[in-house]
């Protein structure tokens, strides 16, 4: 009877240990990511005063893809924003959809790439 709650003690505190070091992993992932998905918010918002300085919005089934080159010819984002993030690449793809203008920035960084990323879209 000794042995079997020696037992169940090391277990719990195995499952315990390995709760606690999977949540502290999953923390540091998502710190890490933070810087990511900020320029994401970022490029969505000046690529919403982009459309409206430009008037280019897509109509029906179109999208509209924004590149970062864009951005930065028309002044709006600092050319660097890429490289201090260590991003090689980054749009935005406009589209409508319930009538309403949807904004979806894609990243590709050294360390992350956004879900969905395609080079050639």
């Amino acid at each position: 009877m000794k042995q079997m709650r020696v037992i169940s003690i090391v277990w719990g505190g195995f499952l315990v240990l390995l709760v606690v070091l999977l949540t502290m992993f999953g923390f540091k992932i998502k710190d890490k990511n933070l810087k990511y998905k900020e320029l994401e918010k970022k490029l969505v918002t000046v690529s919403e005063e982009y459309v409206e300085l430009k008037t280019y919005y897509p109509q029906g089934e179109d999208k509209l893809k924004i590149t970062w080159k864009e951005l930065v010819s028309s002044d709006i984002i600092d050319e660097d924003e890429l490289e201090k993030n260590k991003c090689s690449d980054a749009y935005i793809m406009v589209y409508l959809k319930d009538m309403v203008y949807h904004f979806d920035a894609y990243l590709k960084c050294d360390e992350y790439t956004t879900k969905n990323y395609n080079k050639n879209s």
